[in-house]
This record gives C-alpha cells, structure tokens and sequence, in this order.
C-alpha cells in the first residue's frame, strides 16, 4: 500500500468520524431543544434528558415529565445536583408544599455538593422560600452554606425572599455570617507582625 493511499484512508475516516460525531451533536441539540419529540438514540443521552427535564420543569404541566426525565438524568448521574434541587423545585411549582422526596433530594444535594459553587444562590433562596418546610438538618446546612458563601465573599441578598419567615431567618443568618468574617478579618490583621 502506498503512503498517499493511507493518507486517505486516514483522511476518509477522519472526515467519517467527524460527520458522525456532528450528526450526533445536532442530534443531541434538536432532542434537548425539543422536549416532545423523540429521536432515536439522542433522546435517551443524559444531557438532552436533562436539558428536557429542564424546560419541562418551567412548562405548564409538564411536571410529570419533567420528573420522569429528571430521574433517568439521577440514574445515571447520581452526583448531579441540580437533578436533586430541580426534583424539589418541580414538586413545588404547582403549589404543593415540599415532600418527603423533596426533602431528601435536598439532602442528597447537600451530600453531593455541600457547598455549591454555581447552585448556592437558588439552592439557597429554595431552602429560605420553604423555610417552615424544611427539616432542621437543611436548615443547619443552608446556615452553613451561607457562612461559606459569605467567607468567600460572594453577594447573597436575603431581602429578595419573599416568604417572611426565611426572610427573617435569611437576614439573622447573614448578619451572624458578616460579623464573624468582621472579627475574623480584624483578628487576622491584629496578628499579622507590623514590618
């Protein structure tokens, strides 16, 4: 076989290799764009269940679906927090309060990631919403992902909660948090060596 002969077989399977791997990205991108409609293969891929069980969550009664689709995303990704926070908030968007697989999923979303970096905001704002709700244990664990999130100096605003009771708890807890970075930060300044 001659050189310019595997030179193309190798650019033929290149170039085939290719076709199919965007044939199956445009595939998986029409499934997750099209949360009714089923395409073979791509339907069943995590990121479109996902991406489906998503925009189902916000559709008009489409809850059930969106519940469906979630668990197939927590069966084969089962470290996947946002899975666990979107089964409680799906169970909540027809008014019900939250339920014992609601609570727990919470919980798995704290053991999965205790101290969230991209869901600590709504995670949090969830748990203050629902705060007479809530279990003690997720109330402690909200205490701490917000004395966490303060440490970090990440804004969290607890007046935009509009159940008064979290409210309530949300600013108590923030300003229990802001003071101990407060004396944290002056004791670190009182004990560095003046040079």
């Amino acid at each position: 076989m001659t050189s310019a002969l595997k030179y193309r077989i190798k650019l033929a399977t290149a170039v085939a290799l290719g076709a199919i791997a965007l044939i199956c990205a445009g595939a998986t991108a029409l499934s997750a764009s099209l949360a009714t409609m089923d395409i073979p293969l791509a339907s069943d891929l995590t990121p479109a269940r996902e991406a489906r069980a998503r925009l189902l969550a916000e559709t008009p009664g489409g809850q059930a679906l969106a519940l469906e689709h979630n668990a197939a995303v927590l069966r084969t990704s089962p470290l996947n927090t946002d899975a666990y926070l979107r089964q409680a908030y799906v169970q909540t968007r027809s008014g019900a309060p939250l339920d014992a697989a609601s609570l727990d999923a919470l919980e798995r979303s704290y053991t999965v990631e205790p101290f969230g970096s991209g869901s600590a905001h709504w995670r949090l704002a969830f748990i203050f919403e629902h705060w007479g709700e809530v279990t003690p244990s997720l109330r402690q664990q909200a205490a701490q992902e917000l004395d966490a999130l303060i440490m970090a100096k990440r804004p969290f605003r607890p007046k935009l909660i509009n159940n008064p009771s979290g409210r309530l708890a949300a600013v108590l807890l923030y300003e229990k948090a802001r003071r101990a970075q407060a004396i944290k930060q002056a004791l670190e300044q009182s004990s560095v060596p003046a040079g």
